[in-house]
């Protein structure tokens, strides 16, 4: 009851906030993303307090339920007015599906955490989709949130390449990180790799090399999240580019930060998606959009070429680690490949991904009730979903992420609204077809903003209305900015 009470309030002030101050509430809850390991080791080691760190991770959950039902509600309010657009329909119904689950996964004898882990993995995202599309409407709001997103992209670029190159593992072993690990956040221990999670090491060639995972305690959860602060610095610089106004030095120096912290995390799959965004951008901005193909050309072999520079600096100085450097003696884990081998393995039995077991049972918040590293997921997004609550779910979620990917790809309008929703929409449907090789897309932290940042781009380009409706909010988008003109876009993304 303790606690009860403050998160509830929580919630509650986080509805009213929604309601009133859509856009700042928006900006809050990225940088609580970003910020809210660093607060909660610093609260962890003053107090000692393993409860009290974990109430503080819980809020943003709480924050995000109090948002959540807010959206909710509008969604509703809009349906009845028969004015929903259909990716919304969809978020609705996979939130029924979930919810139909709950009782069903207590009835199998779930523990209630084990079932609040899994309803909290499959819906946040969706709920966070829902908030930017039916809360956060308007396209001065998708240019205030994109410069937030700019500037997390150059405090968590930073933060990788100093943690990396100026912080000793030995720091984290110190301070007892594995223990923030498995007490604060509930991992499963085997996930330690000896005294350290095991992603914090890579396996190449005969030796072992670090991975950045600066502020945010995780290098995938650090790679992920930079890739839409990326994607829109660079979408931004090619934008004013081929309209030959002055390049922003704060995209300039996101997409830097940005792609330095990618590529100091190591990771594969955001690497191969921030290298192909870079690539195709001067194409999309100076080819399509600009006709300078010649141009564009050039472009796009500097952009791919900076980007390999990039990541050969990031492996030739990663700091090379032996066993001895960790707390206890245990082999670096190299089983990624193994992990996805038992996922193929366990997808031959198909029975269970058709009638689903239940919230919790699979995917990687589960791990705490997970007898071995192995069991925890299927490294597959759309296998962990169906596994907890059954095809159907799947599909719904296949169906939501193909529609907002189209959404955004498909839009018409100003420049200026196509430097947002182009390069959102590209980043949309590249994670989506990364979920068939990680579970990545149920991690708020990593990707909950990138979500916000999507529903934001979906209700700008009318994909929250009705089909009859969508040219009439687009005409009235397109109004705006020709009212403001592109001061107030730059006004927006400048260094003030």
């Amino acid at each position: 009851m303790l606690v009860a009470v403050p998160l509830a309030l929580v919630a509650a002030a986080s509805a009213l906030a929604l309601v009133r101050w859509p856009i700042r509430w928006a900006q809050a809850l990225v940088w609580i993303l970003v910020l809210q390991n660093v607060v909660v080791i610093l609260a962890w080691k003053a107090s000692g307090s393993t409860t009290l760190a974990t109430d503080l991770l819980y809020t943003k959950e709480v924050i995000i339920a109090g948002g959540g039902a807010v959206a909710v509600v509008l969604a509703l309010r809009a349906a009845l007015r028969r004015e929903l657009g259909a990716v919304m329909w969809l978020a609705l119904a996979f939130g029924a599906v979930c919810a139909v689950w709950i009782p069903l996964s207590y009835l199998r004898h779930e523990h209630l955490e084990q079932i609040a882990r899994g309803l909290r993995s499959l819906v946040y995202p969706v709920l966070l989709l829902m908030i930017g599309a039916m809360a956060v409407r308007t396209l001065e709001g998708a240019v205030a949130l994109r410069r937030t997103l700019l500037w997390t992209g150059v405090v968590l670029g930073v933060s990788a390449v100093i943690e990396r190159t100026f912080v000793p593992v030995q720091f984290w072993v110190s301070i007892g990180l594995q223990q923030y690990w498995v007490n604060a956040r509930g991992e499963s221990a085997a996930m330690l790799n000896g005294g350290l999670p095991w992603n914090f090491f890579l396996a190449f060639g005969h030796s072992v090399i670090r991975r950045a995972f600066g502020i945010m305690t995780d290098p995938l959860d650090l790679s992920y999240f930079l890739i839409l602060p990326l994607a829109l610095a660079v979408a931004e610089i090619w934008r004013a580019r081929s309209r030959g106004e002055p390049i922003s030095r704060l995209a300039a120096g996101a997409s830097l930060a940005s792609a330095l912290g990618i590529c100091f995390t190591l990771s594969r799959v955001p690497i191969a998606i921030a290298g192909g965004l870079v690539v195709i951008a001067p194409i999309v901005a100076l080819g399509l959009a600009a006709r300078k193909w010649r141009q564009a050309a050039v472009l796009t072999v500097a952009s791919a070429a900076v980007f390999v520079v990039i990541l050969g600096l990031s492996v030739a100085s990663s700091p090379r680690i032996g066993p001895s450097s960790l707390a206890a003696a245990h082999p670096i884990g190299t089983a990624t490949e193994g992990v996805h081998l038992s996922s193929i393995l366990r997808a031959e039995n198909w029975r269970p991904l058709v009638k689903g077991q239940g919230l919790g049972t699979a995917g990687y918040l589960s791990a705490k009730f997970a007898a071995s590293p192995t069991q925890i997921a299927y490294e597959n997004y759309y296998l962990d979903i169906a596994h907890q609550t059954g095809i159907l779910g799947a599909v719904l979620m296949i169906g939501l992420l193909l529609l907002t990917t189209l959404q955004l790809l498909l839009a018409r309008g100003s420049p200026l609204l196509l430097s947002l929703s182009l390069p959102t929409g590209a980043v949309i449907g590249l994670l989506a077809v990364a979920g068939l090789l990680a579970g990545q897309l149920e991690v708020i932290t990593s990707l909950g903003a990138t979500m916000l940042f999507a529903g934001v781009m979906v209700s700008a380009t009318g994909g929250t209305l009705r089909p009859s409706r969508v040219r009439e909010r687009l005409a009235e988008v397109n109004s705006t900015v020709r009212d403001q003109g592109s001061p107030t876009a730059d006004a927006a993304d400048g260094d003030g």
